[in-house]
């Protein structure tokens, strides 16, 4: 009887246990709203791979091995699947080629094999959550299963949902106006500011914080490389400025949010739809006076704006740069010998900016 009593009272705590293991699970960084298609899979190379570990991002990783699988049904079919699973479950799901490794990637423990069979695996950062291979049976039903319940029923067993999505424009124009409350990072992948504040301010801080509000990150380089291309055509050179203007992000299209003729990175707040809130990072002008003395000609974070940025009210950190002056060690010069705001400087006043409205906000 005493056994039975004590098996009774364990039940609670084992079950407390489990429950306990199941919150602590890690979540994915970053989903997408993105319609995806097999032309659309975004395939790293080594050094992409590898800033993405360093970032410390908890990312889906699908690989194949080279020539071995690129005429193979098993990854031609499980591209299908992994095209449709983000589509369905909106959880991002990188490509990478295990046959083309150099050697910069060895400490990540993917597998290179002489035969077609593919892998999904789970990281988070540098640290191997999980690795599926399609030869073994256990794993099976994550390369066949087109339905994507085998895969994102594994995948779960690991990993929790993402905290923040990519989107688009079609998807902010189709959704952006029944959102109640919003936060929408304008970025793109080839500027060297989106790069600097992804992995060392957004991922940081969604990986430590229990985020209430959508969270969504808009990569406008498409856009950009369109407009921007020789063969653009009158139209298409009007594109990129023109969603800069329609999403607030220059002073054209909001005169109290926006910002020049419209920067990345910015980060903005919604409300069903309606701009109440904007933070933006880096984008300072720096000019030299006569005295060879340097100081920040422009910045977002001007006197005149900060009594409109709302998240800045109570903090106790430099709020206004417009007009700071610099140490001329904080200053670089690009190839045509304009100056500019170091981004380790730089940083030191931005991310707390960031922070701040990410902390109101989120």
């Amino acid at each position: 009887m005493k056994k039975k009593c004590l098996v009774l009272l364990l039940v609670p705590f084992a079950f407390s246990s489990l429950t306990s293991c199941s919150s602590s699970k890690e979540s994915l960084t970053f989903g997408t709203y993105v319609n995806q298609t097999l032309q659309s899979l975004e395939v790293l190379s080594d050094s992409q791979l590898i800033d993405k570990a360093d970032s410390n991002e908890t990312f889906l990783l699908a690989v194949y091995q080279g020539g071995y699988s690129e005429t193979c049904d098993c990854w031609i079919t499980f591209q299908n699947i992994i095209t449709s699973y983000m589509n369905k479950y909106n959880e991002r799901v990188y490509v990478y080629d295990a046959q083309g490794q150099d050697g910069t990637t060895a400490h990540l423990k993917i597998e290179k094999i002489n035969e077609s069979s593919p892998s999904l695996y789970i990281f988070s950062g540098n640290t191997q959550l999980a690795k599926f291979i399609e030869n073994r049976n256990k794993d099976k039903g994550i390369f066949t299963d087109t339905t994507c319940e085998s895969m994102h029923r594994r995948v779960h067993k690991v990993v929790n949902k993402p905290k923040a999505y990519y989107v688009d424009d079609n998807y902010l124009k189709e959704n952006l106006a029944n959102s109640s409350k919003t936060i929408i990072s304008f970025v793109r992948k080839k500027c060297g500011d989106c790069n600097y504040v992804i992995p060392n301010v957004i991922i940081p801080y969604i990986n430590s914080k229990n985020i209430k509000a959508n969270l969504w990150l808009f990569d406008m380089q498409d856009l950009y490389d369109l407009s921007n291309a020789e063969t653009a055509s009158e139209e298409e050179k009007k594109i990129y400025q023109g969603v800069k203007d329609r999403y607030g992000l220059s002073t054209t299209g909001n005169e109290t949010y926006g910002y020049q003729k419209g920067v990345v990175p910015t980060t903005q707040y919604y409300e069903n739809g309606i701009l109440k809130d904007a933070s933006v990072f880096f984008n300072e002008t720096v000019e030299q006076r006569e005295d060879e003395s340097y100081f920040i000609s422009d910045s977002y974070y001007s006197e005149e704006r900060l009594q409109n940025l709302h998240y800045l009210k109570d903090v106790n950190f430099t709020t206004c740069l417009k007009g700071m002056e610099l140490q001329n060690t904080s200053v670089l010069h690009n190839q045509s010998g304009k100056p500019y705001w170091s981004q380790s400087n730089a940083a030191k006043y931005h991310t707390p900016l960031l922070k701040a409205f990410l902390d109101y906000y989120a």
